[in-house]
């Protein structure tokens, strides 16, 4: 039977965790859902003004442009990602280059020799555009799925389309 490490019952909060404790909290912060990680982070960070500080120092920096006659100094979320190029960024550094495809990604009907749809099923699939990126071709410079891109300028940060709720 697996042994259980309760990491709710400490004597003294203050105390550091042994390393089987933290080795058990680490690998149940890997595996946890993200939904239920964030809104314990989220619960954390609420009621422990320890947690609030050390979360603020990892996550929360300050943007050195200015945006929208923003304040100069604004606090920004500093891991974003880019929604042209997919990439993790830190928000607060300048002069990152952001290197990305504006067109759309279609199929090289000549790379599918002997594909017929009728048999196959189509070539256009998620399953075809990770086996085989060779065979899809940027409209924006007749490039590979994998290839570097072909435009260059700042990262624009993705928006989070979740609905917050409190």
């Amino acid at each position: 039977m697996p042994r259980v490490v309760d990491l709710t019952q400490s004597s003294d909060d203050a105390a550091p965790a042994d390393n089987a404790q933290l080795r058990a909290l680490e690998d149940a912060i890997r595996v946890c859902p993200t939904d239920i990680l964030v809104e314990s982070v989220i619960r954390l960070v609420r009621t422990d003004h320890t947690v609030q500080r050390a979360f603020s120092k990892e996550l929360v920096g300050v943007s050195k442009k200015r945006k929208n006659n923003a304040p100069a100094a604004a606090p920004v979320a500093k891991w974003q990602t880019c929604d042209q190029c997919g990439e993790h960024y830190d928000a607060t550094e300048e002069d990152q280059e952001c290197c990305y495809h504006d067109g759309e990604l279609e199929v090289d009907e000549e790379c599918f020799e002997d594909h017929d749809e009728d048999c196959h099923g189509p070539m256009d699939t998620p399953a075809n555009r990770r086996d085989w990126p060779e065979n899809f071709k940027w409209t924006c410079c007749d490039e590979t799925t994998n290839s570097e891109g072909c435009r260059t300028g700042e990262h624009v940060p993705k928006q989070d389309k979740r609905r917050r709720v409190r």
